[in-house]
């Protein structure tokens, strides 16, 4: 299980310093976004709550993201396509992950907002999903189912 967890703390620390990154290009703030991330759990207050509430942000993305490498890790003990053809199951598994997210998780959270639709966003939470999550874990699963 250590390599489990490794894999998604991995893929969400790169998921979010390329969104700090982000943010940081546009002029906003990296404590701000956090706190966005917070207000999945506590709502519109989470804005008001500083860098601890910024902390717990940056920990529920990490939690979350762990969650989805014990995700992709209980599907690749079942189907070892996903062991054996990782680019490709990365990029769906990325896929999925980003409409889980987009659909199904922020839409039930607490969170006062919605995630931006407009082609550009869209495309760069795809590739970060791909790219800096999908790509970690299961090449990270694979490493840990192989031995």
């Amino acid at each position: 299980m250590p390599w489990v967890v490794s894999a998604g703390l991995l893929a969400g620390a790169f998921d979010i310093a390329y969104a700090i990154g982000l943010v940081l290009s546009q002029g906003r703030s990296p404590a701000r976004m956090l706190q966005a991330i917070a207000s999945g759990v506590l709502g519109k207050p989470a804005f008001e709550g500083g860098l601890p509430i910024a902390a717990f942000g940056l920990a529920c993305h990490l939690a979350i993201a762990v969650g989805m490498a014990f995700v992709y890790y209980a599907a690749a003990q079942r189907w070892r396509f996903l062991v054996e053809h990782i680019v490709a199951s990365a990029a769906a598994f990325g896929v999925g992950s980003w409409m889980a997210m987009q659909y199904v998780i922020v839409p039930a959270s607490a969170a006062p907002f919605v995630l931006p639709a407009d082609p550009a966003s869209i495309a760069r939470s795809l590739f970060a999903h791909v790219v800096l999550v999908g790509l970690p874990i299961a090449w990270i699963v694979r490493r840990a189912l192989r031995g």
